[in-house]
């Protein structure tokens, strides 16, 4: 037989995992359509940038693809995915907004 203490402990656990669960799922509803980057400065990324612009502008990506050529922004529990591609010269040549 579970003793009223040991009951006590596993509902409290119990709780505590459905409370977070709760939580980080109303985080995620939250901000599933937030983008990744302020959106006035994806305005101002034009064709021809320098890498180094770019972070100015956006930030360190959080994904580099394709030898470094394609780079994303995105949000952890959100889907619009800002997409940043550049020639072989470290130029940009591409953005997208993925919403």
């Amino acid at each position: 037989m579970i003793s009223s203490s040991t009951l006590k402990q596993l509902f409290v656990v119990t709780a505590t995992l459905v409370l977070f669960g709760l939580l980080l799922f109303g985080y995620g509803i939250v901000t599933f359509d937030t983008p990744p980057v302020d959106m006035q400065k994806f305005t101002m990324i034009a064709v021809g940038m320098r890498k180094d612009e770019v972070v100015e502008l956006l930030g360190t990506p959080d994904n580099q693809h394709d030898y470094d050529t394609l780079w994303e922004f995105s949000r952890p529990f959100s889907w619009p995915v800002v997409l940043i591609s550049f020639d072989d010269e470290g130029k940009c040549i591409d953005k997208h907004y993925d919403y």
